[in-house]
């Protein structure tokens, strides 16, 4: 039981306690709209914990969707992350291969101008 279920069963308590005490020094023609009225406010005590209720249930929603929203944050940037590794492995690997390319391409060069200086 939270914080609001023990101030209302409190004010339930204090309520009925009190209802007691004006029951018995009440004639008997005003019992019957002293009962009205207390059922009017144990009505309106139901209802406002009703209503609170809702809207902790509300809150708590809100909460847990806010947590999956971050959870999923989380695993997106991770992904990206691996991304980012993956794409940087690559770049390295065709950096290296243009390299060794550039190289055989010079060394071709030079073969063919040498063999066209020797005709």
């Amino acid at each position: 039981m939270g914080v609001y279920g023990i101030i209302y069963l409190f004010h339930s308590l204090h309520v009925f306690a009190h209802a007691k005490k004006c029951f018995r020094c009440l004639p008997s023609t005003e019992i019957g709209q002293f009962q009205k009225v207390v059922g009017g406010l144990i009505e309106l005590v139901d209802k406002l914990a009703k209503e609170a209720e809702t809207e902790k249930m509300k809150a708590i929603g809100a909460r847990n969707l806010l947590k999956s929203v971050e959870k999923q944050r989380e695993a997106q940037q991770q992904q990206l992350q691996a991304l980012i590794v993956e794409k940087k492995m690559q770049l390295e690997r065709y950096r290296i291969e243009y390299e060794a390319l550039s190289k055989v391409e010079a060394e071709q060069n030079e073969f063919i101008d040498q063999f066209i200086l020797q005709k």
